[in-house]
């Protein structure tokens, strides 16, 4: 799924680096790298902030003046 073709209003600052995670690969043995979701520009990290980015443009285009979401239960 292309999601280009669906509207979005941009609020996070994208895309988020990655980084290697040197004493812990060193460690176990692996190469270890994590995302830096924290690097977005909001608290509330990055898979909430993309999903919003998408509400909130649904939002918009239907005249909302109200908006009210929920993560899901283990966040």
């Amino acid at each position: 799924m292309h999601l280009a073709r669906f509207p979005r209003v941009f609020l996070a600052h994208l895309s988020t680096p990655l980084e290697p995670m040197e004493r812990l690969s060193k460690e176990l043995g692996v190469e270890i790298w994590i995302k830096r979701d924290d690097c977005t520009g909001m608290s509330t990290g990055g898979n909430k902030t993309r999903k919003l980015e998408f509400l909130m443009a649904e939002a918009l285009e239907q005249g909302a003046d109200m908006v009210m979401t929920q993560g899901a239960t283990q966040t």
